[in-house]
Formats: C-alpha cells, structure tokens, sequence
C-alpha cells in the first residue's frame, strides 16, 4: 500500500520539478536544473552521512534549492 501511495505521487513530484502544472515556463531548463540539484544535494547527503544528516538530508536539500532559486532572482546591480 505504501509503495502505490509513492508510485502515485510520483507524477505529481516530476510536473512540480519542471515548475508547476500551468506554469508559463514548465519544463524550462532552469526549473529542471534547481529540481535536480535539489534531488543530488538530498541524495549525497543521504548517501555519504551519518546518522543525523540523514534524517534532515530532506530539508537541507530543500534549503539548498531555495538558496540557489533566492540568488538567481536577486537584481544585480
């Protein structure tokens, strides 16, 4: 039951990956690439810590992908 539930969500986490359904700019090369990157940063950090960054490898990579998204929509002077 738990793996039907996944697999089930699973087209609604790859159509908010590419920015949203109805976005003006779903599947943009930038709403793949912040996606991804969020996927790689919870997947390392999964893979390579302990105990501790385990259980919040989730949201480090969620802030990650917010920090990135922040940067990329600051005005440069």
């Amino acid at each position: 039951m738990v793996f039907l539930i996944g697999a089930s969500l699973v087209q609604v986490g790859f159509a908010e990956m590419a920015g949203g359904s109805g976005a003006r700019d779903f599947g943009s090369p930038a709403n793949l690439g912040l996606g991804f990157l969020v996927a790689v940063a919870i997947v390392m950090l999964h893979r390579i810590g302990g105990g501790y960054v385990r259980t919040v490898s989730i949201a480090v990579g969620l802030m990650v992908g917010f920090l990135v998204a922040l940067i990329s929509v600051i005005p440069r002077p």
